[in-house]
């Protein structure tokens, strides 16, 4: 179980970053081909698919919860019940998007929505397969295919933006998830004869899956206000400036969320367990100290970097520098959250992750009207104290489930915050110099050294960790 394990985190973790590469190149040649303002206006489209998952009701999000279980119960009838329900809904759902789609077209004549709104039937059908795998524990398979999809969309994409400009986009990923939906397919068993759509059980399904799902489209809503701020007070041409930090954001924000998705199967099939609490605390903080690391290895060099970058790559977006480089902090600790949500995911307060996080939303609203007169700056700024002032709320509230002691509490914070702080303040000093190169260098061994000296026993925890679950 340890080698399965490993294979999938590590095969699921290298696609994630393959893909983290693509998404990056991506944003970078596309920026090349279009204007800030033609990229606002596909940031602003782009919500529209962001928020589709809405529309199958947390249905998807229940067999994320309940096929793990059955799985290892081997419970066939019910897994065959989950799978042919999830089905169901998704051939109604489809009607339902379609026609909306029709009608956005007639009275719009917008073709860019159009095709965002029927975007969102198919990416309804792609996170159903990789659902079915990833509950199934056959992170292989949704590793393989992700990269596949990551690829083709790029290809796509490219091949087209010359002549079609920001409708590439759209045909790109529309054209990579039918593919991956027909590999899938390929894969897919399951039994579903003699069974009858129960509205019963759907609504068993909403009621698990639902919470899980309004988490999730909140902390999108979270993630998308100053998005959505700059949208109703700027211009799309600032959007467009500001699609450097959102470009921060969404390829950092990958690797936790990919080392996120494994972690929940494990946690949801040992810990929802009491006897198990214990272990669940200790793999939270060991896993939060990794992603930390990591992040701030991304982040010191993204900062050090980033000027240089875009003025090499897309000068016509160097208004978004600052922007950048000041949402990379509060990057850092929504990095880290995403373990602690999972693991009060596991101990079933899905409800209080998703009441933190409106809580969230209602600060960052705040925090975006006081600084919004800093123009994007003002707004990055604001995504990044909410971000830290949200990581604060959530882990506390995750050790005070486990009812954890006091000084364990003050010292992950302060180890946290000091390690945080200390390569904030290297990276700001660095930046002062005009040595990239060397400033980069110095950096990594700052980063390397700090591991080695601090974290040797926070890594062999987790190799022993990792040795008992085998066990």
């Amino acid at each position: 179980m340890n080698n399965s394990f490993n294979k999938n985190i590590s095969s699921l973790v290298f696609s994630t970053i393959f893909c983290a590469i693509l998404s990056f190149l991506l944003g970078v040649l596309s920026r090349r081909f279009l204007l800030p303002e033609e990229y606002g206006l596909w940031m602003s489209v782009s919500l529209i698919f962001l928020y589709g998952p809405l529309s199958h009701l947390g249905v998807i999000n229940s067999i994320n919860i309940l096929l793990p279980r059955y799985i290892s119960n081997m419970e066939d009838i019910n897994i065959a019940k989950i799978l042919f329900h999830a089905r169901k809904v998704l051939i109604y759902n489809t009607i339902v998007i379609t026609s909306i789609a029709i009608i956005s077209l007639l009275f719009t004549k917008n073709n860019l929505i159009f095709l965002s709104i029927i975007y969102v039937v198919i990416q309804n059908y792609y996170l159903y397969y990789a659902a079915y795998y990833s509950a199934s524990n056959n992170f292989v398979t949704v590793s393989k295919i992700q990269t596949y999809n990551s690829i083709m969309s790029f290809i796509i994409s490219i091949v087209l933006i010359d002549l079609l400009n920001v409708y590439s986009l759209i045909l790109g990923l529309i054209l990579s998830n039918l593919i991956c939906i027909y590999l899938y397919r390929r894969k897919y068993i399951t039994k579903s004869k003699d069974l009858v759509f129960s509205i019963r059980y759907f609504k068993i399904l909403i009621n698990i899956g639902l919470p899980l799902l309004l988490t999730s489209i909140t902390w999108t809503f979270f993630t998308t206000i100053d998005r959505l701020f700059i949208i109703n007070y700027m211009s799309l041409e600032e959007l467009g400036f500001y699609s450097i930090p959102i470009f921060m954001f969404q390829t950092l924000m990958l690797i936790p969320q990919a080392y996120s998705r494994v972690l929940y199967t494990r946690f949801n099939s040992l810990y929802f367990h009491k006897e198990k609490r214990l272990v669940l605390l200790k793999e939270v903080i060991s896993s939060s100290n990794v992603i930390t690391y990591i992040i701030l290895l991304i982040f010191g060099l993204a900062y050090l970097n980033l000027p240089f970058f875009t003025e090499l790559i897309f000068p016509n977006y160097m208004e978004g520098v600052n922007a950048g480089r000041t949402i990379l902090i509060g990057i850092v600790f929504l990095s880290m959250i995403w373990v602690f949500i999972v693991g009060l995911n596991s101990l079933e307060k899905q409800k209080y992750v998703l009441l933190f996080t409106i809580i969230g939303i209602l600060i960052s609203i705040l925090l975006n009207f006081t600084f919004i007169e800093g123009g994007i700056t003002g707004i990055a700024l604001a995504t990044s104290l909410t971000g830290i002032i949200f990581f604060i709320m959530l882990s506390s509230y995750f050790f005070i489930v486990l009812k954890t002691p006091i000084f364990l509490i003050i010292r992950y914070y302060l180890k946290s915050l000091v390690t945080i702080g200390t390569f904030y303040f290297i990276t700001i000093k660095l930046s002062d110099f005009e040595n990239i190169f060397l400033n980069s260098i110095i950096y990594i061994l700052l980063l390397i050294t700090s591991v080695i000296l601090f974290e040797f026993r926070v890594v062999k925890e987790l190799i022993k960790s990792r040795r008992n679950y085998a066990k």
